[in-house]
């Protein structure tokens, strides 16, 4: 079920996270130390900060530090595959990887990211959001532990009493995400949503991720409420482990869940949404998105998921 994995050495991948971090740090550090960056020069801001400037400067690096280990990870790759190195550990493939570590930034230094504007100017968003999503089942099935052919596909039926058969994808989500407004009605963002337990997917458990960066316009904007639109692109991840029980006697037992491999899915969200103030910084939003995902088939019954989701959030500034 798993993709095509690349080929990876922990090493390189600890020093590229390492860098990441690091760049990650010294722009926070920049953001909160005003007047001492090259960042700070003739902004729309009191103290001289441009947001777009910060903003542009920080993705090009990222994607400097992103496209250095894409060509590291390559060439390594290749090595290894005419070496037929044995003590190579798999890795989920680059693109997915790196698109849900670019999400996860974008959610964190958002709010660091427009600190002297912040005020009343309503310039960042951060929220934490519940909600669920819709899928069917693709009508499959794996085998269980206890079969002759245990964990292979199957076609559930009467006959075969070891099919057990795919789920449907629904359930509670619970996600992070935040975004940033450059200006009035047009912004960035970033939304991470996941199932905070690990419904069963046949003999195995599963965790739905989707996680995504983009756009975000708001056509009517006032004191009392915002609507927003929003689009962006990023990746749905599938993983998949195995839940063991071991027993000493029978007065103790204890449960393991052993990761068996993951699947990932590039992914287009479209997402619309209502911003009601409760106060002048705290809001609740009510969100419909739609996941189109190539290939969820394989793990579910459509490549388009539904998702409903209520934000609670906090906007630093003034709407």
């Amino acid at each position: 079920m798993a993709e095509r994995a690349v080929y990876a050495s922990p090493t390189t991948a600890g020093s590229v996270g390492n860098r990441v971090l690091a760049q990650i740090h010294q722009n926070w550090w920049i953001t909160a130390n005003v007047g001492e960056s090259r960042l700070w020069h003739g902004g729309r801001s009191a103290f001289g900060f441009n947001p777009v400037t910060a903003t542009r400067c920080l993705a090009k690096q990222m994607l400097e530090i992103i496209s250095s280990d894409a060509a590291e990870a390559t060439e390594r790759a290749n090595n290894r595959s005419e070496s037929h190195d044995s003590t190579s550990i798999p890795r989920e493939e680059f693109p997915m990887k790196w698109i849900r570590r670019f999400v996860v930034l974008i959610i964190l230094s958002l709010p660091f990211s427009f600190v002297p504007l912040l005020h009343g100017q309503g310039i960042a968003d951060v929220s934490l959001g519940f909600g669920t999503s819709k899928d069917s089942s693709n009508g499959l099935g794996i085998e269980s532990a206890d079969s002759a052919n245990a964990f292979a596909s199957c076609a559930p039926s009467a006959s075969d009493i070891f099919c057990e058969q795919d789920p449907e994808l629904n359930g509670l989500f619970m996600g992070f995400q935040g975004d940033g407004m450059l200006d009035k009605h047009f912004g960035i963002d970033g939304e991470w949503t996941f199932q905070p337990t690990r419904p069963g997917y046949g003999p195995l458990t599963y965790r739905q991720t989707f996680y995504d960066f983009g756009g975000v316009f708001a056509p009517v904007r006032n004191k009392h409420f915002i609507l927003q639109l929003s689009a962006g692109i990023g990746g749905a991840r599938t993983s998949f482990s195995f839940k063991e029980t071991s027993c000493v006697g029978v007065a103790v037992c204890t449960s393991e869940a052993e990761p068996v491999g993951n699947s990932s899915h590039f992914q287009e969200r479209l997402g619309a949404g209502i911003e009601v103030f409760l106060t002048s910084h705290i809001f609740v939003r009510p969100e419909f998105d739609y996941h189109h995902v190539s290939g969820f088939h394989s793990q579910f019954g459509r490549d388009g998921v539904p998702q409903g989701m209520v934000w609670i959030g906090y906007n630093f500034g003034s709407p």
